[in-house]
């Protein structure tokens, strides 16, 4: 199964009841410690993520003309409404997170809690400091025109400012994590790994799982991937 859901109609719902919402992580997820408790704790966060992302998905459900207008140009101003992280506890302010140019639009739990969507007890930090973020994305057909299909990623990524160190098990412990999300579970490789194409001299980076791929670059923004960069050989 596909994680991408292009499917007509209102794609996002019907996909969603299908399971085929693309739920991916990255190869920087989650730092997995060499005992015995690696598997358990691999479990925890692949339950983590996918709680995260059914609630990313009923948000999305619940505001789907809003977020599709965001996507698509924001001329009422919805894309500073309806696509913020960083939002405090009353649900005012926060940082607009959109891309007219990828027409996409990020949130993140803060603004799901503000929501009440999620419980404020809900942590999504990983022992990196990474926090857990669902893109939207609007897809386009061949014309240039948009559809009512959107493609969904979850990801962990560091606040402004923040790099990803290089560790040689890290491509390890993502599957491990990737391996307990199933079908829609996917990593960010440290190097080109066959069917999955990373490279820092051209900006290219692959988020791949079980027979499928996407391009990160369709979905953050150049001064975001450069912080993975980190993780690529010299």
């Amino acid at each position: 199964m596909k994680p991408a859901g292009r499917q007509r109609g209102i794609s996002l719902i019907e996909s969603l009841l299908a399971l085929a919402i693309a739920i991916v992580m990255l190869s920087a997820l989650f730092f997995l410690l060499a005992d015995g408790q690696t598997e358990l704790r691999a479990k925890n966060q692949a339950e983590r993520i996918q709680s995260f992302q059914r609630v990313a998905a009923q948000y999305y459900m619940g505001n789907r003309s809003n977020l599709l207008d965001a996507m698509d140009g924001d001329d009422g101003g919805e894309a500073d409404v309806y696509c913020r992280i960083n939002v405090p506890e009353n649900g005012e302010g926060g940082q607009p997170s959109h891309d007219q140019a990828r027409h996409t639009c990020t949130v993140d739990a803060s603004l799901l809690r503000a929501h009440r969507l999620l419980p404020p007890s809900f942590n999504d930090s990983t022992p990196h400091g990474e926090k857990l973020i669902a893109v939207f994305r609007r897809i386009y057909d061949e014309d240039g025109i948009a559809t009512g299909n959107v493609d969904m990623i979850v990801l962990t990524v560091f606040a402004d400012g923040g790099q990803y160190l290089r560790n040689d098990r890290r491509h390890a412990e993502s599957l491990s994590v990737a391996a307990h999300l199933g079908a829609t579970g996917g990593v960010l490789p440290d190097r080109d790994r066959g069917h999955c194409k990373v490279q820092r001299s051209s900006g290219t980076y692959q988020i791949c799982g079980n027979g499928w791929h996407l391009n990160l670059a369709d979905f953050l923004g150049a001064e975001q991937l450069d912080a993975f960069a980190a993780l690529l050989p010299d």
